[in-house]
């Protein structure tokens, strides 16, 4: 499961579909799918893999043909993660 970083302490969205996250410190400019990832953590808590994936396709359609929308997500939650925007969490 994925969830908000226990550092995240504000988190602006831009008219863009950017955003800026402070987590602790430390201020991160990130893109329109970090974005999008993060207000669906946002607004549940915590999800799995498949259902950022969902909100991702919802936001922004499918991919283009050859692309993988999973891997695409995967590797944006993992560079989420990195700086404690993003944390993966045990499922009670």
């Amino acid at each position: 499961m994925i969830a908000l970083g226990p550092g995240v302490r504000d988190i602006v969205y831009g008219e863009d579909g950017t955003a800026v996250v402070m987590v602790e410190q430390e201020v991160f400019a990130i893109s329109p799918l970090a974005a999008e990832i993060l207000a669906t953590v946002s607004k549940a808590s915590e999800l799995d893999l498949d259902a950022l994936v969902e909100a991702a396709e919802a936001a922004f359609g499918p991919p283009p043909p050859g692309q993988d929308a999973g891997a695409a997500v995967a590797a944006c939650v993992d560079e989420l993660i990195r700086p404690g925007v993003l944390a993966h969490v045990s499922s009670a």
